[in-house]
């Protein structure tokens, strides 16, 4: 099932700069929610701040009815909070099994020894591909890494977030660099999460067009805070955000 997420009044600044003002977020269990927002919007710090990468200066972070403020990822991960990031997080010379077995062994507080055979993480070993299945990997369990095309790279790292089974999934632009037709691939995975496991995905997006036909609310943040939100309807037809950031001119 799906878990809420509450961010209150969440600042962070690196030397003189406020990357993230002051923010308000409320996630819904089970909602698809997009950030969006110009490049230095702070929507990545924001996903730092709320997955234990990083500290904030000032506010408080729920996960469920649980306060998590402060807590490192380890810890979050193990309580039902998932991330992927923009950038892969995957080993390339191991294959696409090994790097999901690793992930849900970590997740369960073991370590991976590769000279031990797979049968021995059995419990584990099923984990990894029942969730390769989930994200269409499952013929590609034995292919390295660094075998795969781009857009399966991207599907292992969400794959990778998942190894947990978390009620609460931070996908960081899964869609970047994914040519049109890779984009839909993706994003019914998302959708599926969310309508079959009841999973809270929130995620952040440049493609606009992607954002207005997945997500159920849209955050709009700039220049370090929530300049808007609402539903995809609503969010398209604010001004502030077209000319904040889609480059139109707002009214005065």
């Amino acid at each position: 099932m799906g878990i809420g997420l509450k961010a209150v009044g969440l600042h962070k600044h690196y030397g003189g700069v406020a990357a993230v003002a002051g923010v308000d977020l409320a996630v819904d269990p089970g909602e698809i929610r997009a950030v969006i927002g110009p490049n230095g919007a702070g929507k990545s710090t924001l996903f730092d701040l709320v997955s234990g990468w990083v500290p904030p200066d000032r506010g408080r972070v729920f996960l469920g009815e649980r306060e998590i403020t402060g807590w490192p990822a380890r810890r979050l991960a193990r309580t039902g909070l998932g991330r992927s990031f923009q950038r892969s997080n995957t080993f390339a010379g191991l294959d696409v099994l090994e790097n999901v077995l690793t992930a849900v062994l970590v997740q369960r507080g073991r370590a991976w020894n590769p000279w031990r055979p797979l049968g021995r993480y059995s419990d584990e070993r099923e984990r990894a591909l029942t969730v390769l299945a989930e994200v269409g990997l499952a013929d590609k369990a034995g292919r390295l890494v660094r075998e795969l095309a781009y857009g399966d790279q991207k599907r292992l790292d969400i794959a990778i977030a998942l190894a947990g089974q978390p009620g609460m999934l931070l996908l960081d632009e899964p869609l970047a660099g994914l040519a049109a037709a890779e984009r839909q691939p993706i994003l019914g995975i998302v959708r599926r999460l969310a309508r079959d496991q009841g999973t809270t995905v929130l995620f952040t997006e440049h493609d606009i067009d992607s954002v207005l036909a997945t997500a159920e609310r849209i955050t709009v943040m700039h220049q370090g805070g929530v300049l808007a939100e609402g539903t995809p309807a609503e969010v398209s037809a604010d001004p502030r955000v077209r000319s904040a950031f889609l480059g139109e001119e707002g009214p005065g």
